[in-house]
This record gives C-alpha cells, structure tokens and sequence, in this order.
C-alpha cells in the first residue's frame, strides 16, 4: 500500500513511503524490492530500496523507495559505501604516497648535504697540509 508520493524532478526520481507485509522475522531488501516493483510496477534497475523501518509487534514494514528516471542520474546520486569506502581508501593511499615522497626527498637533501659537508671538510684538511 502506497502510503506517500512524491515527485523529485530536479533529482529526477519519484519518492515512494510503501507499507508492506511480510511473513518471517525481518524483512530482506531483496524481497521489499521484489514486492515495491509489483506494487508500483517500475525498472528494477532503477529502483532503489533506501530504508526499511518494521512496526513493532506487527509483521508490516514502511519501506522507502527512490524510483529514477534515468540510470545516469541514479549512478551519480547512489553511491554504495563500497564506492564511498575505495574513493575514501584511494585518496588515503595517494595521502601516504605523498608524504613517503616527501620523507624519500628529505632524506636525499640530507645526504646530499652530509657529502657537502665532508668533501668541504677534507677540502679544508688539504689546505692545511698544503
């Protein structure tokens, strides 16, 4: 039973509040897909289950659902946290490469610097001697 619909058109999707019944402890994501796309008759592929909240003592389950219109536009606004975990890793790991590249170049001026210092030390001893 559709409980609430609402239009998004700049988001371009349909937001729907559905109540639905189910049988057993919990209700599966996949089986709330399954039934929203019976009930409001959409893409599966465009179709998004974005929170199931059970009743209390009952077996029904208020489910929220976004419904695109376009694929582009729902790969752009649903980012899984898988997606969101490996973009979050990947600017992690550039983060450490950057600073090992800092710490590698440090450490080259500073060996650069102690040969500096040990050829103008002997250079100093030769012209003593000399």
């Amino acid at each position: 039973m559709i409980k609430k619909k609402i239009d998004q058109p700049l988001l371009s999707r349909t937001e729907y509040l559905i109540e639905l019944e189910f049988e057993g402890g919990i209700l599966p994501k996949e089986k709330a897909k399954e039934k929203v796309i019976e009930e409001i008759k959409s893409d599966k592929n465009l179709t998004v289950i974005k929170n199931i909240k059970p009743h209390f003592g009952e077996q029904k389950a208020d489910v929220l659902v976004y419904v695109y219109k376009d694929e582009k536009v729902m790969k752009d606004l649903e980012k899984t946290k898988k997606k969101q975990k490996e973009e979050k890793k990947t600017e992690e790991e550039q983060k450490s490469e950057d600073k090992e590249e800092k710490k590698e170049q440090k450490e080259e001026k500073k060996t650069e610097e102690e040969g500096k210092e040990k050829n103008n030390q002997k250079e100093k001893e030769e012209n003593k001697e000399g």
